[in-house]
C-alpha cells in the first residue's frame, strides 16, 4: 500500500506549494501556525461556494485592528479591505469572515452576513465580542454599508 503514494515532490494546485514530506506537520500541533491554518482555510473555501463566500486568513483581524487604530494603512493593504467591503455591499459576496487567535489561548469566528446585516461572533471561551474587534469590524463595514451590523452570538467549540 505504501508504494502507491508518492513520498517526495511538491503538492501544488493551491495558492501555495509545499513539499509532500511536510504534510506530516499536520499530524501534530505545529499546524496551528498561521501559514498552515491559512492552507486549511483555503481548502475549506474550495469546498464552499467561493464566488459568494470569502473566508479570510488568520491575519485579517490583526490587520484590520491595526488599520482601525491608525485610521490609515499601506495602500495595498487598504485596497484589499476596501474591495471586500464593496463586495459585501453590492452582494457579490454574501458572507465574509474568518477565524482569529485571541490572546494566544483561544479562537474566535466572525462571519459577516451582508444579506441580514449581521455580524455573527463566536468565541471558544464563550466571551462576548471584544470591543476593539467590534469597533474595527463596525468601522470597516460602515464605510461601505448604510446600516450598522447587528451582533449575534454564535456557538463554537474549542
Amino acid at each position: 500500500m505504501f508504494d502507491v503514494f508518492p513520498w517526495s515532490g511538491s503538492l501544488n494546485g493551491y495558492g501555495w506549494s509545499m513539499e509532500i514530506s511536510s504534510l506530516s506537520t499536520y499530524l501534530g500541533t505545529t499546524w496551528f501556525t498561521s501559514d498552515k491554518m491559512d492552507q486549511l482555510l483555503e481548502e475549506l473555501i474550495r469546498k464552499m461556494a467561493p464566488e459568494k463566500y470569502q473566508l479570510q486568513g488568520l491575519g485579517f483581524i490583526n490587520s484590520l485592528l491595526a488599520i482601525h487604530a491608525k485610521q490609515e494603512a499601506e495602500l495595498s493593504r487598504m485596497l484589499s479591505f476596501d474591495q471586500l467591503g464593496r463586495d459585501l455591499a453590492t452582494g457579490s459576496c454574501l458572507i465574509a469572515g474568518g477565524f482569529a487567535n485571541i490572546c494566544s489561548n483561544h479562537w474566535i469566528a466572525w462571519p459577516v452576513d451582508s444579506l441580514n446585516w449581521t455580524l455573527h461572533y463566536g468565541d471558544s471561551q464563550g466571551n462576548t465580542i471584544d470591543p476593539k474587534i467590534h469597533g474595527a469590524i463596525d468601522w470597516w463595514v460602515s464605510t461601505h454599508m448604510e446600516k450598522p451590523l447587528q451582533v449575534r452570538s454564535m456557538p463554537i467549540s474549542a
